[in-house]
């Protein structure tokens, strides 16, 4: 394993600038975003520094990239070994792909599916490990050992910080350019590498703004060790959302650096945090993952401790695999409504009158039969629903007939020609109350009268049967 090249001291506003100036050629400018609807719920100007645009969606770039770019000759044989929850690792992953550099990470096993997928994609070797029963440092440091390589941690090296403090910047710069003075800024903390380069770098150009670190409320460890003085850690066993942005305790670089520069830290909750998801996918048209929405959370839950109408700036990460996940729910949701089909009112009368409708299949019919395919014909309910569409299409297509009926239907008893219908006259069949022009009618002469079809075939057998019998009177 080599060892740092440098001191691990906190970097200077000096350190930051050289950086801007070495990753401009690789990294992206993000833009600063405003929206009025956020400007009403925070009640005051607020600006969105948005990561979301930046190459592997976060500010991990920068402070890999500043790192990778220092590397001396000797660093860059063996590569380097990174420990990263999933952004530094995609980081580092991207940058050394760039550089030509072999690399290693060792990443959580329940880090977002993408992210690890990602990472592996690239080409190198991938380790998985327990983020809760084993030390990702130990296990880093040994591969680090094994192959002579040289660690890049994810906030606890000068150059990671200087990188990191880019952002800030950045951001300040843009924020001065658009006539704004920013009061508060706001960033999503893990180990303190990006609070403490913002601090730096706010210090030089923006001497009035207070940076304050966002974390869950059961991570607090860097609010409680400002609070405190010193480096505390959090309680073991505890669990959060925020995946990205967990740690047991903060670097001993940052937090030196950050206790005089930093404000109190800000707690959110995982429920302020899912509010803040949909608050940024509804009105920001933005899509957070939940460690890179921990500023935003803070800020629409009123954490922040500035008033009414100051001004502050959020800067936050996401990543796309939130994005995968709701277009699975959405398509899940779909495919259900549409063999679902659309649904009536329910209204009263006979059960035979209501309108029934056919289950949504299970997954497993789903897969079985295709999207497009209806319920299997095994439901019952679904065959009565079929048997009453046919019997609707035939009596709306039914033609009458050539030769009209001799027979009316009488009213109570006698033979049916098919069951009655629901509030409908005894005698009388439903295919007849549903198509009223098929029914038939006696035939009527208007040369004869009164006479009916009947009274005719009666006069028309005793006048053949006269004819015949003087027939027979005339032979004799």
């Amino acid at each position: 394993m080599i060892t740092p090249s440098t001191p691990l001291i906190a970097p200077t506003i000096a350190d930051i600038r050289a950086a801007a100036e070495r990753i401009a050629p690789h990294a992206v400018v993000t833009p600063l975003l405003s929206s009025p609807a956020l400007d009403a719920a925070a009640g005051g100007r607020v600006l969105l520094k948005a990561e979301v645009l930046q190459h592997t969606g976060s500010f991990k770039l920068q402070g890999a990239l500043n790192r990778l770019l220092q590397l001396t000759p000797d660093e860059r044989i063996n590569g380097v070994v990174a420990y990263s929850s999933g952004n530094h690792a995609q980081a580092i992953a991207d940058n050394a792909t760039l550089l030509g550099l072999p690399w290693v990470v060792v990443m959580p096993k329940d880090a977002p599916p993408l992210k690890i997928e990602r990472t592996r994609a690239v080409g190198a070797d991938l380790v998985l490990s327990d983020r809760y029963t084993e030390d990702r440092v130990a296990i880093g440091g040994a591969i680090a050992k094994e192959r002579g390589a040289m660690i890049v941690p994810p906030f606890q090296s000068p150059h990671i910080v200087a990188g990191q403090g880019t952002l800030a910047l950045e951001a300040l710069t843009q924020a001065a350019a658009m006539g704004a003075e920013v009061d508060a800024l706001l960033v999503c903390c893990v180990g303190g590498g990006l609070t403490a380069g913002c601090a730096l770098a706010a210090e030089a150009v923006s001497p009035r703004t207070r940076v304050h670190p966002c974390k869950p409320s059961v991570f607090d460890d860097t609010a409680r060790s400002l609070e405190l003085g010193h480096c505390g850690a959090n309680a073991p066993g505890v669990r959060s959302i925020c995946d990205s942005i967990v740690t047991e305790t903060p670097g001993e670089i940052t937090f030196s650096s950050n206790l005089p520069r930093v404000g109190h830290g800000l707690r959110v909750t995982d429920d302020e945090v899912l509010d803040a998801i949909t608050f940024a996918v509804r009105k920001l048209k933005l899509v957070v993952e939940p460690g890179g929405a921990a500023a935003l959370a803070a800020l629409l839950s009123l954490a922040c401790p500035t008033g009414r109408g100051a001004m502050r700036l959020v800067a936050f990460v996401t990543q796309v695999s939130v994005i995968d996940q709701i277009l699975l729910h959405l398509r899940t949701r779909a495919t259900r409504e549409a063999h679902a089909g659309p649904r009536s009112p329910r209204r009263s009368g006979p059960p035979r009158a209501r309108a029934r409708h056919a289950p949504p299949p299970t997954p497993r019919q789903s897969a079985a039969h295709g999207p497009d395919a209806p319920p299997p014909r095994g439901d019952g309910r679904w065959a009565r629903q079929s048997n009453e569409g046919v019997r609707s299409v035939r009596a709306a297509t039914r033609r009458p007939r050539k030769t009209p009926s001799r027979r009316t239907p009488r009213r109570g008893g006698g033979r049916r020609s098919g069951r009655r219908a629901p509030g409908g006259p005894r005698g009388v069949s439903d295919r007849a109350v549903r198509s009223p022009d098929t029914r038939p009618t006696p035939i009527k002469f208007p040369i004869l009268g009164p006479l009916n079809s009947y009274a005719l075939s009666i006069a028309l057998c005793v006048l053949l049967l006269v004819g015949t019998s003087r027939a027979a009177a005339i032979q004799l």
